[in-house]
């Protein structure tokens, strides 16, 4: 039979044991759940990106038709600066001619 002082010793080492799993235990709870923040944290980041890259690509976008627009309002214009030359040359011309 064991002695109340062996029984004891025995149970504080059974306890020590279950504290040492129950330690590690949490220690890999604890590593989960930062391994989780780091993922959710990095996923975080990833969309922000992943967002601000789709806003600049819009952005770069309507610049671009923007651009379009004034090239294509400048052209315009100076085609009806073009059309109204020749028109005037023409009608000198034809004033040129009428006077001689």
């Amino acid at each position: 039979m064991l002695s109340k002082q062996q029984k004891k010793n025995r149970i504080a080492l059974y306890q020590e044991k279950l504290e040492a799993v129950q330690s590690q235990r949490n220690d890999r709870l604890e590593a989960m759940e930062d391994a989780v923040k780091t993922r959710e944290a990095v996923q975080e980041l990833y969309d922000a990106e992943y967002e601000n890259e789709i806003y600049n690509l819009k952005e770069a976008r309507a610049q671009g038709k923007q651009q379009l627009a004034e090239e294509d309002f400048r052209r315009d214009n100076q085609k009806r600066g073009l059309i109204q030359e020749m028109e005037d040359l023409t009608q000198q011309h034809s004033q040129q001619l009428v006077d001689e």
